[in-house]
């Protein structure tokens, strides 16, 4: 069928209601299924059935979310150019919303690690506020209806070309979800391990875009901080064991405490001798101390908490108790040898 013409994607409206707001309205995606959806939540149609999309961004719960959205949005279909209501790109974003990301003026424009990017961060913080993916389709959509249930039987802007109503989006929506769930379990998360074993931290489609952040050096000391927006899925450079786990989950910057300057985050004791620190996150995927983990496994999904001063990845690397620079290791994993000559500090 073709791609919705509505107005895809309204602005998400970040509100600090939780699920009691739809009490007995909304499915929790913990009990969605095909039995239980006649009672679920949202609507707007783009694209009802389509071409499957491959997942895009690491993988894990996340990655099932993202893959849903660009398969009900456009097919997978990243270049999508603007429908009747202005919205393009995989994720149908109009330009209003999409702001100018990644410096593109619309969405179709930019390449797909940029897409994927901004709507893992915009997916991350729909699950902040109301802590269940079910929400997910209705904020993406009509953000309303998250907290006012007399949205949920209306079709959004019919003008536009809607066709749906919020509830029945919904149950097409986690229909799809689940589906993709179950193909892809999320506790099944890996991103590629080199034959020597050892893993890129972050997708590589997102060092592709911009091959120079694996040369940034840090502010005082051997580390390394890779700019990423929140919600990107951090992986396990090495693996080995868990070691420690800090949850701060405030910015040291925003409150008048600072618990943990790392935020959220952990350290692994790597089975090559080596201790790998991980800062920063936004939300950790279940791990603790003494768990084993492999080298690209998930740990985290990336954050501003902590002392920090933007999204990003805090990245360090000790030997024998020692700092030593991350970048060499992360251009070899990479299968880049050009890394800037001298310190990888200022």
């Amino acid at each position: 069928m073709p791609a919705n013409t509505g107005p895809r994607h309204e602005k998400p409206r970040h509100t600090t209601a939780s699920a009691r707001a739809l009490e007995g309205v909304i499915v929790p995606a913990s009990i969605a299924s095909a039995a239980v959806l006649a009672g679920a939540l949202i609507g707007i149609p783009v694209v009802i059935g389509g071409n499957a999309s491959s997942p895009a961004v690491g993988c894990g719960e996340l990655a099932v979310i993202l893959d849903t959205i660009r398969t009900v949005e456009s097919g997978g279909d990243y270049t999508a150019p603007p429908n009747r209501g202005g919205a393009s790109g995989a994720y149908q974003y109009i330009d209003s919303t999409w702001d100018g990301s990644g410096g593109y003026p619309s969405a179709y424009l930019a390449p797909p690690e940029v897409q994927d990017a901004r709507a893992a961060s915009d997916v991350e913080a729909v699950l902040a506020d109301f802590g269940d993916v079910a929400f997910v389709p209705v904020v993406w959509y009509w953000p309303r209806a998250a907290t006012d249930p007399t949205q949920l039987d209306i079709v959004p802007m019919p003008n536009a070309g809607n066709r749906l109503t919020v509830r029945e989006y919904q149950t097409h929506w986690l229909a799809v979800y689940e589906s993709k769930r179950a193909a892809s379990p999320p506790d099944t998360c890996f991103a590629p391990a080199t034959a020597d074993g050892y893993a890129l931290p972050i997708d590589k489609a997102l060092i592709d875009a911009d091959p120079s952040m694996l040369d940034q050096p840090h502010h005082d000391y051997p580390a390394i901080d890779l700019m990423l927006p929140e919600g990107t899925p951090i992986y396990a450079v090495r693996g080995g064991t868990v070691a420690r786990i800090t949850n701060f989950t405030h910015n040291c910057w925003r409150v008048s405490l600072c618990e943990s300057t790392c935020g959220i985050g952990l350290s692994v004791d790597g089975d090559d001798g080596a201790r790998y620190v991980y800062c920063h996150g936004s939300r950790a995927n279940g791990l603790t101390v003494g768990d084993p983990v492999s080298a690209g496994q998930l740990l985290m999904w990336s954050g501003d908490t902590g002392r920090s001063g933007a999204p990003h990845l805090h990245l360090e690397i000790k030997v024998n108790g020692e700092q030593v620079c991350p970048q060499p290791l992360l251009r070899q994993i990479y299968g880049s040898s050009s890394v800037r000559s001298g310190a990888c500090w200022f």
